[in-house]
């Protein structure tokens, strides 16, 4: 599955490229492990979680700690955020303190700083009642790893309200819908549907085995 991205790397033009080589040395020191800044696609574009507005009217006060994450939905935007500039005091400090010993803080930070990230989209949120305590959100986040392979994480993760703080506690697996028949099962003896004359058996049948 693939995400539609406000960032996709076809529309990164020579100018980019050109600014993250200008920009690294201070993304190394700002971001750990010399990765640029505007190569997670904020840049002048916007945060990268992909809401439209600034990182800095965005996520950045959240994961600085100057605002609080009114809402689950919010909280799932910095901790993306959080990912691509390597943030990662704001990713254990936002994880649910009865499941935070269960993270591998040394993978999660190769992880997060060896990736390129590509995009953030949410499919499915039930964080609708102001007065909820828990809350989930179904999304998908594209990145490309260390060998330049190209990914997409698609989890539900499920958040919880804990002295009036909204935390990520676990993650599920979505629901996939599942292939559904429309035209009725061809029998192995039947004309074949392609049209050969032969046999379902003798036809495409035997291709699928082979």
């Amino acid at each position: 599955m693939e995400i539609v991205s406000t960032y996709s790397e076809s529309e990164l033009s020579d100018d980019y490229v050109t600014l993250c080589s200008l920009f690294s040395a201070v993304s190394a020191a700002k971001l750990g492990d010399g990765n640029c800044a505007l190569r997670a696609g904020y840049g002048m574009s916007g945060c990268p979680c992909g809401s439209g507005v600034s990182l800095a009217e965005c996520c950045q006060p959240i994961i600085d700690g100057d605002l609080k994450a009114e809402r689950a939905e919010a909280l799932i935007r910095a901790r993306y955020t959080a990912h691509t500039l390597g943030a990662m005091d704001f990713i254990l400090a936002t994880h649910h303190p009865s499941t935070r010993n269960e993270i591998d803080e040394a993978a999660t930070k190769r992880w997060a700083q060896e990736s390129t990230w590509l995009g953030f989209e949410i499919i499915k949120s039930d964080d609708q009642d102001e007065n909820s305590s828990t809350a989930r959100i179904e999304f998908m986040a594209r990145y490309r790893d260390a060998a330049r392979r190209r990914h997409t994480h698609h989890e539900r993760a499920v958040f919880e309200k804990y002295h009036g703080q909204w935390y990520f506690r676990d993650a599920e697996v979505p629901e996939v819908d599942q292939f559904k028949r429309v035209a009725p099962k061809q029998g192995r003896n039947d004309p074949c549907a392609c049209g050969s004359g032969k046999k379902y058996k003798k036809c495409c049948a035997a291709a699928d085995l082979s």
